[in-house]
């Protein structure tokens, strides 16, 4: 045995990365827009016009 208890084969662990529930970014609109594919400056669908970004802003 080695001194840190192994029989010389290799060990492996399977890394636990821990991550906070929520971050600024998260709590972004824009990430998690069921029609962002569609929003831009001047379209239907943009930043002036979002009800989510407007509810998010109000927050």
């Amino acid at each position: 045995l080695d001194p840190e208890g192994n029989d010389g084969d290799e060990v492996y662990r399977r890394a636990v990365h821990r991550y906070p529930p929520t971050t600024a970014l998260t709590s972004l609109p824009c990430g998690r827009c069921p029609v962002a594919d569609q929003c831009r400056d001047g379209g239907p669908i943009s930043p002036q016009t979002c009800e989510y970004y407007e509810k998010w802003l109000d927050f």
